[in-house]
């Protein structure tokens, strides 16, 4: 068994393997940090309940490795073993727990925790939206525990009629229920995982010279009339002109306004810096 003081130092040498193992703690017995084959790293607490030959092998998992330091695992580790001494079992109460948690709940986590963190603005809006508008309505009160492969394919099917939205629906709760299952350790396994996506035409539409001319007049007189606001005259004439997503036009900030050259530069496009 590797015992050893869990440290930063330490953590920051640990590499993933084939299997999954565990480095023990030399002071706090069962306190150890868990590297799975993906690279997550756990802190965890080992301890048994009862006594004598029928007390039970319990693990707890006390969070990431990247959202604890180690200080603040082994005072959390420490806490929860005088809870066990005291005949109180961790793993139970958070099983107990996490038997109750809906998707509901999970949804705020995420959006919490990874769309409004690790997301970019244009994707944080779109995941929130299929969130409020495709996910919650169906899956909100669903405890997560009964969420089954079979609920997931059959509201997924049933958005047929827009497939390219239901596959970014389905990508969203996919992802997740992947950190629900990989990071969070709130499921055992992915009930999204290989749901397969509608087939997918690719969108390429050129505007024709007629239905630019058209556009072009039609700007032109609500520019002139004052029944369009001319902000949103002047952002549909900068789309057509630079060829620039909607998004990116509506994002755009001074600072990557180039007036002297004449030119925009987005420093965070979909394709990259351009």
């Amino acid at each position: 068994m590797n015992t050893q003081r869990i440290s930063k130092r330490i953590i920051d040498h640990l590499k993933p393997t084939a299997k999954e193992y565990v480095v023990f703690d030399s002071d706090i017995p069962g306190f150890g940090v868990r590297v799975r084959p993906s690279g997550t790293m756990s802190y965890i607490l080992m301890y048994r309940t009862g006594h004598g030959r029928r007390a039970v092998l319990r693990k707890f998992t006390i969070g990431l490795a990247g959202k604890l330091t180690p200080e603040q695992a082994r005072i959390l580790a420490k806490r929860l073993a005088g809870d066990v001494v005291h005949g109180i079992d961790p793993a139970a109460a958070k099983t107990q727990k996490r038997n109750d948690q809906t998707v509901g709940e999970l949804l705020d986590r995420y959006i919490r925790d990874h769309v409004r963190v690790m997301l970019k603005p244009s994707t944080r809006w779109s995941s929130e939206r299929l969130i409020k508008g495709k996910i919650r309505p169906r899956f909100g009160k669903t405890k997560l525990k009964e969420l089954s492969r079979a609920d997931i394919s059959s509201w997924h099917r049933s958005m047929s009629n827009t497939p390219v939205e239901a596959n970014r629906a389905l990508a969203c709760l996919r992802k997740m229920l992947s950190l629900a299952s990989c990071d969070w350790e709130l499921l055992d396994q992915n009930p999204a995982r290989g749901i397969s996506p509608f087939p997918e035409q690719k969108r390429e539409r050129v505007p024709t010279d007629e239905e630019l001319r058209k556009l072009g007049a039609w700007l032109a007189l609500v520019e002139a009339d004052g029944s369009e606001l001319p902000g949103c005259v002047l952002a549909a004439k900068l789309t057509f002109f630079t060829a620039m997503r909607r998004g990116e036009v509506l994002g755009l900030e001074w600072s990557f306004i180039d007036l002297e050259n004449g030119s925009a530069r987005l420093p965070d496009a979909k394709s990259g810096r351009r």
